[in-house]
């Protein structure tokens, strides 16, 4: 089973509640894998992962990256090249002069001054530069991210869109960032990879989230799910709504998968 984080497993102060942590305690005995797949990177999904009682892999980087924790070492890591990703970020600069972008190479998160407005709970980052530039990009990017104060979520997506010649994946995260990704990379291929790499059938495989980028993975998952806090895009294509980050849904979730309410297992 897969747990997107933000909004998902973690509460409204981005920390994980005693219920969710017995829950996990509860599925693992009961014979299943519970793991991360999530936005973030490697660094911070780590130190969830542990205190959480998850693993033992992690999706990160919505699917980039495969993560062992016990060995803190990749199992696989997509990038994009330096020349198509400065393509496209030189034509977004025109398009929309206020975007702000932050570069992740694995493990390090490199945002230009001014993205963060406020502080972002257990994210940690390098210094800030002017702007990212052919350097920060030479050796492979895991992800772009970018935000604009005068565009939505969606507008600046479908910008990005209109000028990504070069295929690469478009998703969404936190509450106004667009995520370009290697070709082909999501969730729900990061969840592919990780159920192959633990030797779980696809079919035995159970997601829960509540943002857009989830929709692939919860799409994918024999059994998907979304918090009622979740984004309604993703409610509308989930078989089970639990309730709420604030209530402890991802922990509901695994309680009824375990006593059998939610059907995962074929009998």
């Amino acid at each position: 089973m897969a747990t997107d984080l933000d909004g998902t497993l973690l509460g409204n102060t981005s920390t994980v509640s005693k219920e969710n942590i017995d829950a996990i305690s509860e599925g693992i005995r009961s014979g299943i894998a519970i793991i991360a797949a999530t936005a973030r990177s490697p660094r911070s999904t780590s130190k969830i992962s542990s205190i959480s009682g998850l693993g033992p892999i992690a999706v990160c980087a919505n699917g980039a990256v495969g993560w062992d924790l016990r060995t803190e070492s990749q199992i696989w890591h997509d990038t994009m090249d330096a020349e198509p990703l400065m393509d496209v970020i030189q034509k977004l600069r025109i398009e929309v002069p206020d975007i702000r972008f932050a570069r992740e190479q694995l493990v390090s998160f490199l945002p230009e001054q001014e993205f963060f407005v406020r502080e972002v709970a257990g994210l940690s980052f390098d210094r800030p530069v002017a702007q990212i530039d052919h350097s920060h990009v030479a050796l492979g990017v895991t992800k772009l991210v970018m935000k604009s104060r005068s565009l939505d979520q969606k507008k600046l997506g479908a910008i990005l869109a209109e000028i990504n010649h070069h295929n690469f994946s478009i998703t969404y995260g936190s509450v106004d960032w667009v995520e370009l990704l290697p070709v082909g990379i999501n969730k729900s291929v990061g969840l592919s990879r990780a159920a192959e790499h633990l030797g779980i059938p696809a079919d035995r495989v159970a997601a829960v989230g509540d943002h857009l980028n989830d929709i692939e993975m919860v799409s994918m998952a024999k059994v998907g799910a979304a918090v009622e806090n979740a984004h309604e895009e993703l409610i509308r294509i989930s078989d089970v709504v639990v309730p709420s980050n604030a209530l402890h849904g991802v922990g509901r979730f695994i309680t009824d998968i375990c006593s059998g309410s939610i059907e995962l297992l074929d009998q």
